[in-house]
């Protein structure tokens, strides 16, 4: 197509029943992230809710949160945040921040908390670092100062599962850890002990492979279902799935005794 073909019109009143006519083809929820009623989409609720910090006896206040653009639809807000010049570099923004999304996770129906913030405010990235928050996206050249355009970060942190105590998840986060680096430390172990030496080589490549490439899948499966079931009810729908694998192990576990022991056995003579 040549640019010479193309031309370009202010739009009109005309244009929007045009428009109008376009949007009957499309659900309006797969258009927008926002609330939606009756086909049409409500307005922001722009209205910030400020949270003032307090710490141990100091009567002023040592920090200030506000979170704003709530949405109902996704559960989710964004927030900015300012600690008291006076008390910086004393730990207490992150205190705070700890302190009042756990706080807001437990009292509200939040499953995400956002955070805009430029790239030249080093300590407030380390922060929101810190708090195991992740980098969601990067707005290019967004934010001027002194004539230069800086990078826009925004950090998001997710609600993880059921769990409504921060610190709860952290543990669970833990043990899940443990768990998993015990599981394929403990298969490799065994796979190598039972096979005989002269396919120790295959059944490992295999091993590796089936390892490597199904965690890919797993990986898309688990996104393709949070489309549709949410994040909350796919992390219980996984924790199901490795409960019935545990007990099918379980069941495996005397067949696996006995190789070990015919291992073992001629060792011992």
């Amino acid at each position: 197509m040549n640019d010479k073909m193309m031309r370009i019109e202010l739009g009109s009143a005309r244009h929007e029943s045009i428009f109008n006519e376009w949007s009957k083809f499309d659900r309006i929820e797969t258009k927008t992230c926002r609330p939606v009623m009756d086909g049409k989409k409500l307005p922001s609720n722009n209205k910030p809710v400020v949270l003032i910090f307090f710490f141990d006896k100091l009567e002023e206040p040592v920090g200030r949160f506000r979170y704003f653009d709530i949405n109902p639809r996704n559960r989710s807000a964004e927030f900015g945040y300012t600690v008291n010049p006076k008390y910086r570099g004393q730990g207490l923004g992150i205190s705070m921040l700890a302190f009042i999304i756990n706080f807001l996770f437990k009292t509200t129906d939040f499953n995400k908390l956002y955070c805009q913030t430029a790239a030249f405010n080093l300590t407030s990235i380390k922060l929101l670092e810190k708090l195991k928050f992740n980098k969601d996206a990067i707005l290019r050249e967004h934010h001027e100062l002194d004539a230069k355009l800086w990078d826009d970060y925004i950090f998001g942190f997710i609600f993880f599962s059921i769990s409504q105590v921060f610190w709860i998840s952290q543990l669970a986060l833990v043990l899940v850890g443990w768990s998993s680096t015990l599981q394929v430390a403990a298969s490799n172990t065994l796979l190598q002990f039972i096979v005989e030496d002269s396919k120790r080589g295959r059944v490992m490549s295999f091993y590796a492979m089936c390892f490597m490439g199904m965690a890919l899948f797993g990986n898309l499966l688990a996104g393709t279902l949070v489309n549709y079931f949410q994040a909350t009810n796919t992390l219980i729908l996984g924790g199901i799935v490795c409960i019935l694998g545990s007990l099918l192990f379980i069941q495996q576990l005397p067949q696996m005794v006995k190789l070990i022991q015919l291992r073992t056995n001629p060792v011992a003579n």
